[in-house]
C-alpha cells in the first residue's frame, strides 16, 4: 500500500503520474480488490476498510484508473441496494460515509459522471441528517 500512499502524494502535489505498472496493478488486485468486493458497510468492517480504502480512492481518480473507479462505485452500488442500515456505531457509520463523500468529491472533480453518483448523495445526505 506503500506504492499507492506514493501516487496519491504525487498527484496531489501537481506531478502526474501518467501509468500504472504492472505491479502497481497487481498490488491493487490482490488488496483493494478483496476489500471492495466485502460489505464494508457492516459493523465488522466498516472503519478499518474505510480507513484502509482512503489513499486507494484517491489513486483511483487522480491516476485516472477507471477500472479501479468501476470497482469503487459497484461496491457503493451494493452497499445502496444491499444496506438497510449501517453499522450501529456512530462512529463506523461516518467513517463509511466519508469514504463515500470522498468517492463523491473525486468523481465531480474529475468530472467523472457514475451512475451510482447521485444514489450515493442522497444516502450520505439522509444519514448524516437523522444522525
Amino acid at each position: 500500500m506503500v506504492s499507492f500512499a506514493c501516487l496519491t502524494l504525487v498527484g496531489l502535489h501537481g506531478t502526474t503520474q501518467t501509468s500504472v505498472s504492472a505491479k502497481e496493478r497487481a498490488l491493487f488486485d490482490q488488496t483493494v480488490a478483496g476489500y471492495l468486493k466485502s460489505d464494508s458497510w457492516n459493523d465488522n468492517n466498516a472503519y478499518g476498510h474505510s480507513r484502509f480504502l482512503q489513499v486507494p480512492l484517491h489513486a483511483a481518480f487522480l491516476l485516472n484508473e477507471t477500472a479501479w473507479q468501476n470497482q469503487f462505485a459497484s461496491s457503493f452500488q451494493r452497499f445502496l441496494s444491499q444496506s438497510k442500515e449501517l453499522t450501529s456505531s456512530p462512529q463506523n457509520s461516518l467513517q463509511y460515509l466519508y469514504v463515500g463523500s470522498r468517492f463523491l468529491a473525486l468523481a465531480a472533480l474529475t468530472k467523472r459522471r457514475l451512475d451510482v453518483s447521485q444514489p450515493l448523495f442522497e444516502k450520505i445526505a439522509r444519514e448524516a441528517t437523522e444522525r
